[in-house]
């Protein structure tokens, strides 16, 4: 395979699209991690919600506050996990925005990239 010689512009060019692409991709798999994380917790939320659910009214319940329990009404318990899984219905979705803008980016930056390297390549063949 023949070697393509770049002016310096275009390294300049081809450096930048790489740092702004490796940028993109990393600040898009971090919020991949962060939307899985806010969904194991919603998960987690739920299924305490539903064990909570079958306890009669009148069962002590505790909520674990650092390390120690404290003793909380159930109705309270359950109006927390459904306030937090409200909370956490809301950061989901937007991870789930940011994630699509982040691929839209990365698919523009990955464009340039195809561009510049074609350009490259055309201007070499001649």
């Amino acid at each position: 395979m023949a070697s393509v010689k770049l002016s310096q512009e275009k390294r300049e060019q081809l450096q930048e699209l790489q740092e702004r692409m490796m940028e993109l991709s990393n600040k898009q798999k971090q919020t991949v991690f962060q939307k899985q994380q806010k969904e194991k917790e919603k998960r987690q939320n739920v299924f305490s919600l539903h064990e909570i659910g079958e306890l009669p009214d009148q069962t002590k319940t505790y909520k674990a506050v650092g390390k120690m329990f404290v003793l909380r009404p159930k109705t309270e318990l359950e109006d927390e996990l459904i306030a937090a899984n409200d909370s956490l219905d809301a950061d989901v979705a937007s991870l789930q925005k940011s994630n699509e803008y982040f691929e839209s980016k990365l698919a523009e930056v990955q464009g340039g990239l195809r561009d510049l390297i074609g350009s490259a390549v055309g201007n070499q063949s001649k």
